[in-house]
Parts: C-alpha cells; structure tokens; sequence
C-alpha cells in the first residue's frame, strides 16, 4: 500500500494521478540492501550516453553503494515493488559502474541478462537541457517515492524552491532517514529531475542533486574510458602495421640478394 507524507498547502494527486505514481513505485522504486542489514533507497532509469547509445541503470547514494561495492564478483542486492521481486546484479569488469563522490551518487549498469523489464526504467526530464533550468525548476510541483527508513514505500509531494549554483536543489518533499536516493520526479511529466539526498534546513526544506550534473560526470567517465580504449588499439594497429612493413622489406631484402 503506497503511503503518503502530506506536505501542507501541496496536495496534487488524483485518483489518476495515484494509478500513474503506483505504476512507478511498482516497478522503478527500489529498496537497496547493505552489508551491515541496513535497507535505503534507489530507482531504475534510463539516460543516452551519447547519439546512439542509451544507458540503463540503478541509481542510489554512495551512503547506501559506492566505488568499494565494485570488485569483480561483488553482489549488488535490491528489490522492486515492496520486497516481492529480490534482484541480485554480479559487479563484473565489463558492466559501468561510476561513484561521483562531488555529488555523492552512484550509477551501476543493468543489462538485458539481469531480466528486469525495459518499462522499469524511467525516463530523465529532457525540459531541464532545454530549458532555462533554474527558471524551469523553480516551483515545478513534484513528488518523491521513497523507503524512509527502510519501511514501507511512501510518496511524498512538493515543490522546488530553487536550483542552486552548484546543482543542489531546495526541495519541499518529506523524507527521513535513508530517503536519500529517492528520485524527485516531475509531478507534470513522470519524468526525473532530482534526487533526494539529504535534509536541509530544519523543517523550511530538504536538499537534493540536479539529476543532470552527476549523469554528464558519468558520461565523461564513460568516454574517458572508452577513448583511452580506442587509443590503446590504434597504437596495437599502428605497431601490427609497421611490423607487417618490416617483414615485407626484409624479404624484399633478402629476395634481391638471391
């Protein structure tokens, strides 16, 4: 049963609008699992890494994963709707892993052998790279899905107050402990803006990251990586190339001395 954080003076779900948002919770949200028996908060989504590929993920805090997790092997737990479908993901040199430790989010890859359906990944708010994004977001109505403290799924509706310099966001969704890695989506499209990651000022508000600073960061990561990879092939092209040459003009050689 999703369960609600009332947020006075922003109440915006219909009966609707709850029948979309519990579509979601079912099949995005996802409690994460630790080592030391701990459970906290995370999602699925989907983002293009570039003009031809597109990337799908989990996505949480370093507080819950972070670049420790990931030794070939290591097992990543969690499950969707409620604890009634466990996942396990095995971290292997091939799957992209990436801790932003700036922005304290972690990325791990999901792959099509990890069964989980493509619908579960939700889509990232394309309006905030279009867009003015500090005009976009200020006061755009959104809600956050979330495992406050380990418990039972609850939504929680907001507003953004404001988008800081510095990709922080100002927000006014309810949250507890272990809230943090709750998307923060926008209540008008279904789509990802933020993510909750800790509180803020008291009771006035609570603090998330602009879900696009951390994504370019991974991106960059990405394409570091795989221009490096491209380099160390051409230089293992170049050198075949050039000992192909020397063979040739050593029997070249050895053809005119006969």
């Amino acid at each position: 049963m999703l369960e609600d954080y009332k947020v006075e003076n922003f109440q915006m779900s219909t009966i609707e609008d709850m029948e979309r948002i519990m579509h979601i919770m079912k099949n995005s949200i996802c409690k994460i699992s630790i080592n030391n028996g701990q459970q906290g908060t995370g999602f699925l989504c989907r983002f293009n890494i570039n003009d031809w590929d597109t990337l799908r993920c989990l996505v949480t805090t370093d507080f819950f994963i972070d670049e420790s997790d990931f030794d070939p092997g290591s097992k990543i737990n969690f499950s969707l709707d409620e604890g009634r479908i466990n996942k396990e993901i095995t971290i292997e040199e091939n799957r992209k892993k990436y801790t932003n430790k700036e922005y304290g989010i972690t990325f791990i890859e999901i792959k099509s052998k990890d069964g989980i359906k493509k619908e579960s990944f939700m889509e990232i708010d394309e309006n905030i790279y279009d867009n003015n994004p500090k005009e976009y977001l200020k006061r755009l109505p959104v809600f956050l899905l979330q495992y406050p403290n380990g418990d039972k799924i609850k939504k929680s509706e907001g507003i953004i107050l404001k988008l800081r310099d510095n990709n922080t966001i100002e927000h006014l969704c309810k949250c507890d402990s272990c809230s943090s890695g709750g998307p923060l989506i926008n209540f008008n499209n279904n789509k990802i803006i933020a993510i909750h990651k800790d509180f803020g000022n008291g009771q006035q508000w609570n603090l998330g990251i602009f879900i696009k600073a951390p994504i370019e960061k991974f991106k960059e990561a990405i394409n570091n990586i795989e221009n490096n990879q491209n380099l160390r092939q051409g230089n293992n092209f170049n050198m075949n190339n050039n000992m192909n040459n020397m063979n040739m003009n050593m029997n070249n050689i050895n053809m005119n001395n006969i």
